[in-house]
């Protein structure tokens, strides 16, 4: 069975910048598994889980 290291990324927007923070997170073997939005506006809380295979 596959061990996994998980990454947590919370963002009030979701930008350019956050885009080219979750390519990176990409680039380096990191999978979207969970994406979540709390709040009401203002201000919103977007919630991303990241993984990947332990040693990835």
């Amino acid at each position: 069975m596959p061990k996994w290291e998980y990454k947590i990324l919370k963002s009030t927007t979701v930008d350019d910048e956050t885009e080219k923070r979750m390519n990176g997170l990409g680039q380096e073997g990191w999978e979207l598994t969970f994406f979540d939005l709390k709040g009401s506006p203002p201000p919103l809380l977007f919630y991303m889980i990241f993984r990947r295979p332990l040693g990835g």
